[in-house]
């Protein structure tokens, strides 16, 4: 299973492929998703909250934020799956 996040993702709607950058970690309003396999090569999902962060400081007690990464796993045939 390969790993990667994908920016601004848009599928190709006649290939259903998705366009974008590869990357293994992703910085979003609150913190860094970052993705790597362990030593059986299964894939380990950090999340690293920036607590330095404006947007995440100004949040109040009745603030519920929400941060969602899509991330998309592709076997060696070349099927893959999008999640958020």
């Amino acid at each position: 299973v390969s790993k990667s996040v994908y920016e601004d993702y848009k599928a190709n709607p006649k290939t259903n492929t998705p366009a974008g950058t590869a990357e293994t970690s992703k910085t979003g309003h609150y913190g860094t998703l970052t993705i790597s396999t362990d030593d059986d090569g299964k894939p380990v999902y950090i999340y690293t909250l920036n607590n330095k962060s404006s947007e995440l400081q100004n949040l109040t007690s009745s603030d519920h934020p929400t941060e969602t990464f899509y991330v998309m796993v592709k076997d060696k045939y070349g099927a893959f799956d999008i999640k958020p």
